[in-house]
């Protein structure tokens, strides 16, 4: 911060050309999970210089208005796999930004665009080849990464808890599920 001419004011927030470093965190109201996260982020952030406000709101307006309007500074939410076949196109490429064109219903609602993440994401999601899919993703995971298209700071526990009845290959994938290779499991009699 200092190096991009940022200077810690008084009350120890961050501030550059008379603007402070603050920011309201919006997410969905009575999700504990979410809510214990903004407790803990808070008070890191201000020891590190960031004013972090806090203004949730429900799932419905977070989801039908707020996110696709754009309407917030920062927001913590989940994106779901939405199809058997891993791909992020449909929450991260250009064409999934809520527009009117497509009422507002796209899925990219950080509102990311980059063609060449675009182009990968494409391939990963719409080439037979599972070769080229993997190295197209790979090549997309690194253009993401690189863009900080989104930070993954809400990891949601996925346990997989199973009786001894139960045989086989079983473990969890941590993108298609739980339950990606049942057609691999059996009982013991």
């Amino acid at each position: 911060m200092s190096g991009a001419g940022w200077k810690k004011g008084s009350d120890k927030i961050w501030a550059k050309g008379g603007k402070e470093a603050k920011f309201t965190m919006v997410t969905t109201s009575g999700n504990k999970q979410r809510e214990l996260i903004e407790e803990i982020m808070q008070p890191m952030l201000k020891t590190a210089g960031f004013d972090m406000a806090i203004k949730n709101t429900s799932s419905d307006n977070l989801f039908g208005q707020v996110l696709p309007a754009g309407d917030y500074q920062l927001t913590l939410y989940g994106s779901g796999v939405t199809g058997l076949v891993p791909g992020l196109c449909s929450i991260m490429c250009t064409k999934s930004i809520p527009t009117k064109a497509n009422g507002s219903t796209g899925n990219n609602t950080s509102f990311y665009s980059n063609p060449a993440a675009d182009k990968l994401m494409l391939e990963t999601d719409n080439n037979l080849d599972d070769s080229v899919r993997k190295s197209a993703a790979i090549e997309a995971d690194k253009v993401l990464a690189e863009d900080m298209a989104a930070l993954p700071l809400d990891p949601l526990p996925d346990i997989l808890i199973w009786s001894e009845k139960v045989v086989g290959p079983v473990t969890d994938n941590p993108i298609e599920g739980m339950f990606w290779n049942i057609d691999q499991w059996g009982i013991k009699q």
